[in-house]
């Protein structure tokens, strides 16, 4: 990669192939432009080559070899919104779920300031949702929003375990949350920036490629660093050390999870985000635990649990510790429509 001085746009004989070589909200985010391609190398007019994050995030987008030339930020959102012309579409649409308290007073504006920020850094739209006064309304109402906005995140919070909206039967948050056909983040504290984001997976889970997305959309705008926890079973004791799972065996062994974990690995690699793998002996609630507790994450992340009966006994019982152990958000992946 190299890179030369200044070039005038306004100058140069425009290719609009070339142009859209790389993807609108990527070149709208770091403000750069594609001008040339010579079967090899990709020239790059952009207005902060010396930004690594930039220049790491447009190469593996285009993924050939690049040439980044500086160019005037204006003149090249001019030339882009000639090649992507009208209003972008959202990189993403979130809902928002928040209530006034039982005693009638109007809602923390904290979930709405940490809403605005997680928009803001997703690049998405934002919808509000407001709980029906009758409770037992609450999940039928929830449900129409969600119809009518088709978000492809659902911002709740939750106070001591509660659910906004003075859900009926309390204690019963985590179960109603599992019902609802989204993605959805759930807070009982909020932490911002985000700098530190753990990643844990569940073998058997079926969203767990949309659960490692979301980490890749939460920790790219910010660089922030990504644990990843593969949830483990334990070893039964009388099979000895020589069967324990250890990071090498893990990234190279054949087996289905060993072959995931080694294209995740590949995955955040591949669009410059540091992302490092964490193991745990035991119960593998007692992983998570010992996991949270050590590494103090400002985002938890995981996918939804398996449906299928005979796969729920793991994922279901992991969620709800999750959330009693976890003091920041935690985002649960749902393919939802």
């Amino acid at each position: 990669m190299k890179t030369v001085p200044y070039l005038h746009l306004d100058r140069i004989k425009h290719d609009l192939k070339v142009e859209k070589l790389l993807p609108p909200e990527v070149a709208r985010q770091y403000h750069a432009l594609p001008i040339s391609f010579d079967g090899h190398q990709v020239t790059v007019a952009i207005s902060s080559p010396d930004d690594p994050a930039a220049s790491t995030v447009v190469s593996s987008s285009l993924g050939k070899p690049v040439c980044f030339v500086r160019a005037d930020l204006s003149a090249i959102d001019h030339r882009l919104a000639e090649v992507w012309p009208g209003n972008p579409e959202p990189a993403c649409k979130m809902l928002m779920w928040t209530a006034g308290h039982p005693d009638g007073s109007p809602p923390d504006d904290t979930l709405t300031r940490y809403a605005e920020y997680l928009a803001e850094l997703l690049h998405a739209t934002l919808y509000r949702f407001e709980p029906p006064v009758q409770p037992k309304e609450t999940l039928k109402e929830l449900n129409f929003a969600l119809a009518e906005f088709r978000p492809d995140l659902l911002v709740a919070g939750l106070s001591g375990g509660e659910l906004p909206g003075n859900v009926p039967k309390p204690g019963l948050a985590h179960k109603f949350l599992k019902r609802l056909p989204v993605s959805t983040l759930t807070a009982r504290t909020t932490r911002w920036p985000i700098k530190k984001i753990l990643l844990v997976l569940i073998e058997s889970s079926p969203d767990s490629d949309l659960a490692i997305e979301w980490a890749g959309k939460f920790a790219l705008p910010g660089r922030a660093e990504v644990n990843i926890l593969p949830v483990l079973p334990p070893v039964p004791p009388v099979y000895g050390v020589g069967l324990r799972y250890s990071i090498p065996s893990l990234l190279m062994a054949n087996d289905p999870f060993g072959q995931t974990a080694r294209r995740i690995a590949e995955h955040f690699s591949d669009i410059g985000i540091q992302a490092s793998f964490r193991l745990r002996q035991g119960d593998p609630a007692d992983q998570i635990y010992a996991e949270i507790g050590s590494s103090d994450p400002d985002l938890v992340i995981l996918a939804a649990e398996d449906p299928r009966p005979l796969h729920r006994a793991l994922a279901g019982s992991l969620l709800k510790p999750i959330w009693q152990a976890s003091n920041c958000p935690v985002l649960i992946a749902r393919q939802a429509w």
